[in-house]
Parts: C-alpha cells; structure tokens; sequence
C-alpha cells in the first residue's frame, strides 16, 4: 500500500513539474508578444500609420 501511494505521488509530482514548466513558457512567449507588439506600435507611430498603430495598441491591450 505504502509503494502504491509513493507511485501516486510521485506521478502526481511530475505531473505538477510539468505543468508548471508548460505556464512558465507560457508567461515567456506571452512577454515576447507584448514586447514585439510595443516595438511594432513604436514603429506604426513613427511612419505616421495611425491604423496600424492603434492596432497594435489593441491587441496589446489584450495581452495585458
């Protein structure tokens, strides 16, 4: 009984790992996108395309 509970925990630790592995590349990508999408909008305002600027600036406010 003793070795079915420490397979249980066990498999539920990794589990756990793994899942917090997967939101934590998760959070990575979901910066970069904010970043790009700033660098981006910066651009747009730059070259004067208020479209695409604005844009930018909504899909960065769904990031957010």
């Amino acid at each position: 009984m003793i070795w079915i509970n420490y397979l249980f925990l066990t498999g539920f630790r990794i589990i756990i790992e793994t899942f917090a592995e997967h939101c934590v590349k998760a959070i990575s990508k979901i910066e970069k996108a904010r970043s790009d999408l700033k660098k981006a909008a910066d651009l747009y305002k730059q070259q004067g395309n208020q479209e695409f600027y604005q844009r930018s600036l909504d899909q960065l406010k769904k990031l957010q």
